[in-house]
This record gives structure tokens, C-alpha cells and sequence, in this order.
């Protein structure tokens, strides 16, 4: 007998948006300028010893050993406090630790030290808007003035576009990437591109820009991650596994095919070939959360939810703010198994990076009002009060039903 949780993760895990903003997760050989990632930083520094120190702090965090690359990489930061490829991959470690304040701090230091600006804002612009500071990016970083060129002023353009896109000033962000990609037509750009012709209903738009940024950068893993997210669309999980085992060949580091691979699997109940795929990712990645997420959801599958539990208990907060669209099935199983508290620490942890999926606020709406709090659970929905979506409606009006027979008493 199959549990209750949904039968997967949300697409959001491998949608394009991720493949641009994100940490980037492993290497990428043949990477654009703007694609620079934990893979590029410690090639730049000039440091001999800093530079050594710095791949040895890389390959820890590639094993997921992000406290011991901190004490590593702060060895190299000591060595050689003003190169920005040191400087970027403190930063990265950082985030995956969840420490993005100080990971800001540390790019923002290295920009104060006179480190590239490339390096610098390649990392730091990204990190604003998911932090979401995307009015002080505008006001700090402004439009570069007519007729500016290289690559500072498509960087700026590009983290523009990125915050406007953010905000759903669609026309804005549009028009600043459509400027960037004047200056810089690479990968990184159009897939971002695509993703804004997307939301303003531009499919075939979307569709064609994706295809230039595959045949432009074919070792370009946001292209591919953005082809993969449009197979996925078709809904058809044959095409899904033959191309993202293609990719796998290109990008054997990549786990975001690898996801792709169990999600398929998983869609078609096919659990066996899931799992499979689960340990595939454990062996190259052995302390993997997504590896930890998914043997606990097989285990839901099998009806074993206290062992899944078990299992999804040890995901730190940090994982649920990095993929928030699966904070919903692991508050589910939380509260299956008497855990009410955690679960909505897992949906609190998502709404503080993404605080505008509905469904995972409904959600943590409803706990509160199963904790008998029906003042935070309206709290919790005031910012979708406006929406059309029925249920929020309906449990708005459950809530304040609830408020006024209180205050009756």
C-alpha cells in the first residue's frame, strides 16, 4: 500500500529557475564567464598555496563536508585574504551551510579589496536576489549608462534582470536581459531569457532560446538543465530518462539528472529502478540530503513511515531553504508520525527563501489551525488573502469563523 505524500517531489526541484540561481552543486566543464561556479573560483587565485589550500576546500564541499571546508578554505582566506576566487569560495561554502548574511559579507570584502568585479558580482548578485534584496541590488547596482560594454556592465544587466524577474516586472527584466545579451550572448543569459519569455506565456520564445543556449554552449549545464525542464513538461518520463542518461555521460557530476532520473521512476511506480537510481547518487554523493529525501519518501511509498522518519529527521533546515518545494511531503510525514512542531518548521524554513508558493503557506496555515492558533494561521495567509485559489478561501473562512466564536467567549 502506497503512503499519502505526494508520489514526488515538486518540479520546482529541477525547474530552470533553479539552474540559474542556485548554488551550482558539481562541476561543469566548459562553463561561460557568467557561469562561474565552485568548479571555476579556485582556478583564479593567483596564490600558489592559496590556490592548493582552496581545491582541497572545493573537493570537500563536492563530498558535502561543508564544516570542514570552512576551517579549510579560511586557511586559504588567511594566505591570501584579497583574491576573490578565495573570497567566492568561502562564500559558496557558506551558503551551503546556510550562512548567506556572512557569505555576503565575505563577497562584499573582496570587492572592497579590489578583487575582480566579475568574480565578485557573478556570486554576490545571484545571492541578493535570493536573499531577497532585489530593490537595495537595483538601487546599489543601477543601469549602466548607454553604450556601456564588457563584462561588468553585462553582469549588472543580467543581476538586474534576475532581481526585476523576481519582483514579476516582466517587461523591465526583459528588456535589461534583451540589453545584457547585446553585450554577452551566452548560455547563462538566454536561459534566463527563456525563463521570462515563459512566464509571459512566450513558449515557442522559450522554446527557441533554450535550443541557441544547448547548441551555442553544449557543456553548458544551466542549457541542459533548461532542455531537461522542458522534456519534463511534456509529461512524457520516457523522453525524460533517455535525456537526462545522455547527460549524465556529459555531466556525470550533475546530480540534477540524476533527480530527474528518480523522479521519472518514481511517476511511472516503478520504486525498484528509483531506488537504484537513489544509491547510484549515494555512491557519488555518500552524505547526499536528496539521497536522504527520497530513500524517506520510498519508504513512505512502502507504508514504513516511522522508518522514514527517521531518515528525513536528519535533513538540515538549510536543505529545506535550498529546495523549498519539498518542504510539503516532509511536513506531511512529520505530522503522519506525531511531529506536528517539525513540520512546520520544515514549511516555515521554506517560506523564508520562497515566500511566495501558496501551497506550501495553505499548508503551514492549516498545522497552525491543528495547533489550535487561529490568529497565526491568518497571519500566515495574509500575504494571499487576494487569491482566486479555493481552498485558501475556504480555510480564510474557517479561520475567522473560528476568531469570532473565540472572542464570543
Amino acid at each position: 500500500m502506497k503512503g499519502k505524500l505526494p508520489l514526488t517531489a515538486s518540479s520546482a526541484v529541477l525547474a530552470i529557475c533553479a539552474a540559474a540561481m542556485a548554488p551550482v552543486q558539481a562541476t561543469a566543464q566548459g562553463a561561460s564567464k557568467q557561469e562561474l561556479s565552485a568548479a571555476d573560483y579556485c582556478s583564479l587565485v593567483k596564490d600558489p598555496s592559496a590556490r592548493k589550500i582552496c581545491f582541497a576546500a572545493r573537493d570537500q564541499y563536492y563530498s558535502n563536508q561543508y564544516r570542514a571546508a570552512l576551517f579549510t578554505i579560511r586557511q586559504a582566506v588567511a594566505a591570501a585574504p584579497t583574491e576573490g576566487g578565495v573570497r567566492a569560495m568561502s562564500a559558496t561554502i557558506m551558503i551551503a551551510l546556510g550562512d548567506e548574511g556572512s557569505a555576503e559579507r565575505e563577497l562584499r570584502e573582496a570587492r572592497k579589496n579590489g578583487a575582480m568585479d566579475h568574480v565578485v558580482l557573478a556570486a554576490l548578485l545571484p545571492l541578493m536576489i535570493r536573499r531577497h534584496e532585489e530593490e537595495q541590488l537595483l538601487v546599489e547596482f543601477p543601469e549602466p549608462a548607454p553604450g556601456a560594454k564588457g563584462d561588468g556592465a553585462a553582469d549588472i544587466l543580467f543581476g538586474r534582470a534576475k532581481a526585476l524577474f523576481s519582483l514579476d516586472r516582466l517587461p523591465e527584466a526583459a528588456s535589461e536581459l534583451d540589453r545584457s545579451l547585446t553585450l554577452r550572448r551566452d548560455a547563462a543569459g538566454l536561459v534566463v531569457r527563456a525563463q521570462i519569455a515563459d512566464r509571459q506565456n512566450d513558449h515557442l520564445l522559450a522554446a527557441k532560446l533554450v535550443d541557441e543556449a544547448v547548441q551555442r554552449e553544449p557543456k553548458s549545464a544551466p542549457a541542459a538543465l533548461a532542455k531537461l525542464t522542458q522534456i519534463q513538461g511534456f509529461g512524457d518520463p520516457a523522453k525524460t530518462l533517455a535525456f537526462s542518461q545522455q547527460m549524465l555521460d556529459v555531466f556525470p557530476g550533475v546530480i540534477e539528472f540524476r533527480l530527474a532520473r528518480i523522479e521519472a521512476f518514481l511517476r511511472m511506480n516503478q520504486d525498484g529502478k528509483a531506488q537504484a537510481e537513489v544509491a547510484a547518487l549515494q555512491a557519488k554523493v555518500p552524505n547526499s540530503n536528496f539521497a536522504r529525501y527520497y530513500n524517506g519518501l520510498l519508504l513512505v511509498r512502502a507504508n514504513k513511515k516511522t522508518a522514514a522518519w527517521q531518515v528525513m529527521q536528519a535533513i538540515p533546515p538549510q536543505f529545506v531553504r535550498q529546495n523549498p518545494s519539498l518542504a510539503i511531503s516532509m511536513a506531511q510525514l512529520a505530522v503522519e508520525t506525531g511531529h506536528i512542531d517539525m513540520g512546520a518548521a520544515f514549511l516555515i524554513s521554506a517560506l523564508s527563501a520562497a515566500p511566495q508558493l501558496v501551497d506550501v503557506r495553505f499548508q503551514l496555515a492549516s498545522l497552525r489551525m491543528q495547533q489550535d492558533s487561529p490568529q497565526a494561521a491568518l497571519t500566515t495567509l495574509q500575504p494571499i488573502m487576494g487569491s482566486t485559489d479555493p481552498r485558501v478561501q475556504k480555510l480564510l473562512g474557517t479561520i475567522r469563523a473560528r476568531i469570532a466564536k473565540d472572542r464570543a467567549f
